[in-house]
């Protein structure tokens, strides 16, 4: 066990990172000052990187709208209406943030002041065990995204130098990471050529970045609701009402105003503490609820597409990109769908530690009270995604059955006519 006290904002690093990279700053931290020229650069790379991101959105929607109008390139519009689902998600993720700031400064700085500051309540909290099992979790997710939008922003540079310059295999040409329209023809000794290699390569890292900050702020916020939870559990478990006499009727009726006093003012501190809590889980939900929801509906559609690609019989370099682009969807949904479920299940076990506890030696109004605080915690705290959708572990599960069966039209709808869908 470590000396070092942790900071509440260490939770929050990883996240904090990828939304300065895109210029934005979700909330604002406890005790910062503000800087005006900070705030003003910030703003403007800001701007500067989503009209890019948007800009590079459009030309790929303009790309997919005319393939689909002249009926050709139907396998390549396919494959990019994957990444715009993925860029949109991107955009929405970082307008929600943005335009909820002062909602996530308030629940952030409600969350701080719950936060365990000295060494003794961290260690009675286990934050430093929180932290780093939040951290390989985290550390993983981002490595593993990153590694996805390099691979498919550096692809065409490797078919380049690998069959073109070094195997002298085949000429590659010039090809960029997205397929986009344009209103000039850059592929035959064009400048325009690079500039747009490295305004792509800029929107995709601003696309990840803002869904990795997201989703890692949403799992941070939801690792410190989980370590309350369960502290507040240990605390319940671990009190010993009436006095800890024993359990006779003797003992009972031998309890002295002093223990009815310290157990009733014991489960006003509970009962606090859990309010709290609960109002946090709302908090969150408020916060993150919609762009949930858009997250799933898009991963769904995503699913459909990526496996359509899979099974149509594209190249082995294609077919490795894109079932690497669908395990990390899926990592995305099950890191979300893991800490719902933990949430869920802390929260629910609130009601278990209360039974659990000693409180055969309590006053009557004190064993009235615990039924209360029972019955309010059988009924979980839930990470939701709108009022539509419940957030856990078996959410993943109906996602891919959705999402099968939306391939599965698909796939029949190609089947059908082959002849009037042009590779």
């Amino acid at each position: 066990m470590s000396d070092q006290i942790i900071h509440f904002e260490s939770f929050n690093t990883l996240a904090n990172i990828f939304y300065t990279s895109i210029g934005l700053d979700a909330y604002q931290k406890a005790g910062q000052r503000t800087n005006n020229i900070r705030r003003q650069l910030l703003s403007i790379f800001f701007i500067i990187t989503i009209a890019n991101m948007n800009i590079t959105l459009l030309s790929e929607l303009l790309y997919i709208f005319m393939a689909f109008a002249k009926n050709n390139n139907f396998v390549e519009a396919t494959m990019l209406s994957s990444f715009v689902g993925f860029v949109i998600v991107g955009d929405f993720k970082i307008y929600s943030i943005w335009r909820q700031r002062a909602r996530i400064t308030a629940m952030m700085q409600a969350l701080h002041a719950l936060y365990p500051q000295t060494l003794a309540e961290q260690t009675k909290y286990e934050v430093q065990r929180a932290l780093q099992r939040y951290q390989r979790f985290a550390y993983a997710f981002v490595l593993l995204h990153e590694l996805l939008v390099w691979s498919y922003n550096l692809f065409p540079l490797l078919n380049y130098f690998i069959y073109e310059v070094w195997l002298a295999a085949r000429v590659v040409g010039k090809t960029l990471p997205y397929n986009c329209w344009t209103p000039f023809d850059w592929h035959v000794n064009d400048w325009r050529y690079y500039p747009m290699y490295l305004t792509q390569i800029a929107a995709g890292q601003a696309c990840l970045s803002g869904q990795l900050a997201n989703d890692l702020l949403l799992s941070a916020v939801a690792v410190q609701l989980i370590m309350h939870y369960r502290q507040l559990a240990r605390r319940i478990e671990l009190h010993v009402a009436g006095g800890g006499g024993g359990s006779g009727s003797k003992w009972r009726t031998a309890a002295t105003n002093v223990c009815r006093e310290q157990d009733l003012s014991f489960l006003r501190s509970v009962i606090a503490y859990h309010q709290q809590i609960l109002n946090l889980s709302q908090a969150l939900n408020d916060v993150f609820g919609i762009s949930l929801f858009i997250s799933f509906a898009s991963t769904a559609l995503i699913i459909c597409f990526v496996l359509f690609q899979i099974t149509i019989g594209a190249n082995i370099d294609a077919i490795i990109m894109l079932a690497f682009f669908l395990f990390c969807s899926l990592v995305q949904i099950f890191l979300i769908c893991y800490y719902a479920q933990q949430i869920l299940e802390a929260s629910e076990y609130i009601s278990y530690a209360v039974y659990n506890h000693n409180w055969f030696d309590s006053d009557l109004r004190y064993r009235k009270m615990l039924i209360y605080i029972m019955a309010r915690a059988q009924k979980p705290s839930k990470l939701q995604a709108t009022a539509l959708v419940i957030v856990s572990m078996p959410t993943m599960t109906d996602l891919l059955q959705l999402s099968y069966k939306g391939f599965a039209v698909i796939r029949t709808m190609y089947a059908r006519e082959p002849k009037n869908i042009s590779k």
